[in-house]
């Protein structure tokens, strides 16, 4: 038999191993594991991807770069994002929302705290242990704007308070700062100016961290369903992001030059969609 040729790599990247598929041009496939490196995932998907070689009989090292150059496309999924959110080890994420929305996360909704639990266990409210929300009361700040239902500016956005309230997070080493106002998904322009104001305080202070606005992450109504999914994305899928990306570059240094795209399924998105239609967020 011939030279193969790997036409196309697929992995997945578990809380546990990592597994990898290589499929030739004949579409004779193999596999390959190894343990997954949450901290450096590259790792993980590295040695996977030397295990699949070796069951082919190819020395990685050797052939790496000549597989990659070869490969059609990459296709990379994993939980990892999930993982993150189930462990609460993301990112210190800070929140900026309409004064008196600051206790939006301590009220939350009755089937975020409740979902799973037996008919039995719901009977017994007394004893039931509400889950820690991802952002705590301290790292919320409200301030003054509105918008109405019809998308017109009843207040103006007060920028010293929201000078302010950045100032706050930015001294409680926030990682991150979500933004998220009333009917922001009909009228934008208040969190658009929010987060001006907040790249403005962060220059000042000499700290560079990524804002998240919910007019952008989630443009839908119900309030609560957008602060959720914004603060999801901004608490578990920027980790995964940055990783992502880190890994494409990693991959293109090593041979990876085909046009299609390094896919990535990393189920963020699509998790978040299912909660809010299941209305988990």
């Amino acid at each position: 038999m011939g030279k193969r040729v790997i036409k196309m790599i697929a992995s997945d990247a578990g809380g546990t191993m990592t597994d990898v598929l290589f499929v030739d041009e004949h579409g004779k496939f193999t596999l390959g594991k190894a343990s997954t490196t949450r901290d450096d995932e590259f790792i993980g998907l590295w040695d996977s991807l030397g295990d699949a070689a070796e069951s082919w009989g190819m020395d990685w090292e050797k052939v790496s770069r000549e597989v990659l150059s070869t490969a059609e496309t990459i296709i990379y999924s994993g939980t990892a994002m999930l993982n993150v959110l189930l462990t609460r080890v993301g990112l210190k994420v800070g929140v900026i929302v309409n004064k008196g929305q600051e206790d939006s996360f301590l009220q939350g909704r009755g089937k975020q705290s409740w979902a799973g639990y037996a008919y039995d266990d719901r009977l017994h409210t007394t004893a039931h242990i509400h889950p820690a929300p991802l952002v705590p009361r301290r790292l919320m700040k409200g301030v003054t704007e509105r918008i109405s239902m019809f998308g017109e500016v009843v207040i103006p956005l007060y920028e010293h308070e929201v000078r302010e309230a950045v100032k706050e997070l930015l001294d409680e080493d926030v990682t991150s700062i979500v933004i998220c106002f009333l009917y922001s998904y009909l009228n934008r322009n208040h969190e658009v100016e929010a987060r001006r104001i907040a790249q403005q305080v962060m220059k000042e202070s000499g700290v560079d961290i990524p804002i998240f606005l919910s007019c952008e992450s989630q443009p839908i109504m119900r309030e609560l369903s957008r602060l959720n999914a914004v603060t999801l994305g901004a608490y578990a899928a920027e980790p995964a992001r940055k990783q992502l990306i880190s890994m494409e570059k990693r991959l293109q240094d090593r041979g990876y030059n085909s046009p299609a795209p390094f896919l990535f399924l990393y189920r963020t998105e699509q998790y978040i969609a299912q909660f809010l239609n299941q209305g988990l967020i």
